[in-house]
């Protein structure tokens, strides 16, 4: 088996009216975190790496 590696952006778009935005993407973002996959938030996107 061969290793691959990419690097995958990914963007949490919400569209929700009962809901706050902020605390639906920081819930995304505790998901990544928890993986155990390298990644880097940055202003658009959030890169994963693995």
């Amino acid at each position: 088996m061969t290793d691959h590696l990419i690097a995958l952006g990914i963007q949490i778009v919400t569209n929700s009216s009962s809901q706050n935005t902020y605390n639906l993407v920081d819930r995304a973002i505790d998901i990544i975190q928890q993986s155990g996959i390298k990644y880097k938030i940055t202003p658009f996107e959030t890169v994963m790496e693995g």
